[in-house]
């Protein structure tokens, strides 16, 4: 059965969005391990921090894990994949976006910025990926999310209306996830 690896994003934790109703589905489905690390958040965060507590998680990835990263994480995950030469039953991305051009407010987060190397290791070895953004994304502009599914080439699925799917976009279920995880449940 597999299991599943939650990670939030800069802002805020997941508990207050749409993680208690996705434990909800995932129980229904018959997934019990629910890994969900916390990491510093907004201006205490480095990728060295993040890094040193999910390392401590790496004995729980293994074929049948499923990880779900949201918004930063969706950059952080690239990274930590590949240095750690990992591999994972699937990869479900949630508001991800990609620039190489960081503000001066935000230049402790040019850390967690993957190179190419990176992004192509997470394609050659994560067979199933997915990214669920949407059309009026609050952090990300269109052409930051489009550059992200170009070097990940995951399955896009666009929504309409959703924000960045974090506190302030108030969305409390993700059904296309919902959806997803059925499916790999039953692959």
């Amino acid at each position: 059965m597999p299991n599943l690896i939650i990670l939030h994003g800069m802002s805020c934790y997941l508990e207050e969005c749409w993680l208690p109703k996705l434990i909800e589905n995932a129980n229904k489905l018959g997934i019990s391990e629910i890994i969900v690390p916390h990491f510093p958040l907004l201006k205490d965060i480095t990728y060295e921090k993040w890094e040193n507590i999910f390392s401590k998680s790496l004995n729980k990835i293994n074929e049948n894990t499923i990880i779900i990263a949201h918004s930063l994480s969706t950059l952080f995950i690239i990274r930590f994949i590949f240095k750690f030469g990992l591999s994972f039953k699937a990869l479900i991305c949630i508001g991800g976006g990609y620039t190489k051009k960081i503000t001066e407010e935000y230049k402790h987060l040019v850390d967690f910025l993957p190179n190419e190397k990176e992004f192509n290791f997470a394609k050659n070895h994560i067979k199933n990926r997915f990214h669920i953004f949407s059309d009026n994304d609050t952090i990300w502009t269109q052409q930051q999310i489009k550059k992200y599914n170009e070097f990940l080439h995951p399955v896009q699925i666009k929504t309409h209306n959703c924000g960045h799917y974090g506190r302030q976009s108030q969305i409390k279920e993700i059904k296309e996830l919902n959806l997803i995880l059925k499916s790999l449940i039953k692959a």
